[in-house]
């Protein structure tokens, strides 16, 4: 009987990836700075905050017995 041959298989190294590199967030690195939607929510919860205020000292100066007279 005849020896048959093997064929040998090619074995390729598989690169190993930087995967910090890779990540989406990483592309980002020359913002310095909040997105413009940060900067709208930032605007909104501040003026809801002095409206808060505001209208608690208004409430707070007017006395129970005038306020539905």
């Amino acid at each position: 009987m005849a020896k048959k041959k093997h064929k040998k298989k090619k074995v390729t190294a598989v690169k190993q990836r930087n995967l910090v590199a890779l990540n989406p967030l990483m592309r980002k690195c020359d913002t310095h700075e909040k997105t413009k939607k940060a900067k709208r929510k930032a605007e909104k919860m501040n003026l809801k905050r002095e409206l808060k205020k505001l209208s608690f000292s208004i409430w707070a100066h007017i006395s129970p017995k005038h306020a539905f007279a």
